[in-house]
């Protein structure tokens, strides 16, 4: 007996589609990032920055959202609690969130 819901449009599959589900619209926009605390020698404390990628790998230097090469180590909880979030960051993470890259 045939299947009754072969010929109905619901389940028709278009024969380019590779199986793969993910709307690329929203997954080309979307970039993972994660915040770390890190050294500002400038202001001689600590600023909590954006950084590309799932998580911290420990290295010991990386570059910024916000482009800045900054020192990396991991943060006790009060660097957590205390270090201030970088507004550049986090207006260029929203930016791009918006669809527009570079806004802050």
């Amino acid at each position: 007996m045939a299947d009754p819901l072969s010929n109905s449009a619901h389940h028709s599959r278009d024969p380019a589609d590779d199986g793969d589900f993910r709307r690329p619209e929203v997954t080309e926009q979307v970039q993972r990032h994660y915040w770390l605390p890190t050294p500002d020698p400038d202001a001689r404390a600590f600023v909590r920055h954006a950084f590309r990628g799932r998580r911290w790998e420990s290295q010991s230097s990386d570059t910024t959202v916000c482009g800045k090469q900054v020192a990396m180590a991991k943060p006790n909880e009060m660097d957590w609690c205390t270090a201030p979030t970088c507004l550049e960051c986090n207006g260029i993470l929203v930016g791009e969130q918006r669809g527009s890259p570079g806004e802050s």
